[in-house]
């Protein structure tokens, strides 16, 4: 008797344990929400993961339709593509499915053609326009686009030359 009171025992006026059943709902009821707040986020988790994946999916599948755009208007091989994909990859340098201007002109300068990065912009900005999506990403398709403007194939735009006309204001 008096243990863990610190010489106070007068202060307690119930000095009886509450028995076996409440530190067992106590418990139970502890373990069961932090079980429910447990299974919450992984549950979150796996959606979230899920969605992403799917997100993925669908840019690769646009990706390929994109690339598949360009080849049969190009009537491009699959070794061709294969060919420039390659080269793409040597150039995006940051691995990020992406190529900014000052990779463009690094490259274009390394291939032995000086190109100020406002005229990279504006190619880069035509083969963009060629797809009707408002997706102001460089990638594979975009470069694809890119090469056959190169190539001395002027890109057909079928979009307003909406990118040509936010440079010329940011330029002003």
């Amino acid at each position: 008797a008096g243990w863990g009171y610190g010489g106070m025992e007068e202060l307690c006026v119930n000095n009886q344990p509450w028995g076996f059943v409440v530190p067992v709902l106590y418990f139970f009821t502890f373990v069961v929400l932090g079980g429910f707040i447990e299974l919450t986020l992984f549950t979150g988790v796996v959606t979230t993961s899920m969605d992403e994946a799917q997100d993925a999916v669908k840019r690769e599948m646009g990706l390929e339709k994109r690339v598949k755009r360009v080849q049969d208007q190009y009537e491009l091989t699959d070794n061709e593509v294969r060919t420039y994909h390659k080269v793409f990859t040597l150039m995006d340098d940051d691995s990020s499915g992406e190529i900014q201007e000052e990779e463009i002109v690094s490259a274009l300068a390394a291939a032995g053609r000086d190109v100020s990065l406002h005229v990279a912009y504006v190619w880069m900005c035509d083969a963009m326009d060629y797809f009707d999506d408002d997706d102001d990403v460089f990638d594979f398709p975009c470069f694809l686009m890119f090469m056959m403007k190169i190539r001395g194939n002027p890109p057909p735009l079928t979009s307003p030359d909406k990118r040509r006309q936010t440079m010329a204001k940011n330029m002003s």
